[in-house]
């Protein structure tokens, strides 16, 4: 599961249509059952982000608290999609 959404990158003044936004694959969730930090890390494309030595071209960070019977994952990107960064986002 990840994200797709444009990314209006804050620093260099550049958009990046139909960005992917997944959470980091080695420490993009932290902490315990009652909250997490999250750590989204968003590529060019989904083909980018499985390339070897491909960096991400922004990450965004957030606190997670958890409820409900929805596997976790999808209470994550369910929850990402209300933040301003990703207002809008569609699953893929």
């Amino acid at each position: 599961m990840a994200l797709q959404k444009t990314l209006e990158h804050p620093y260099f003044d550049i958009t990046v249509p139909n960005a992917y936004w997944i959470i980091d694959e080695h420490d993009g969730i932290r902490g315990n059952e009652e909250e997490f930090e999250i750590h989204l890390n968003v590529f060019t494309s989904q083909a980018a982000s499985t390339k070897d030595g491909i960096v991400p071209i922004y990450s965004i960070t957030f606190n997670f608290i958890p409820s409900g019977n929805e596997e976790i994952i999808t209470q994550i990107y369910n929850y990402a999609k209300t933040l301003p960064e990703l207002n809008g986002a569609i699953d893929i």
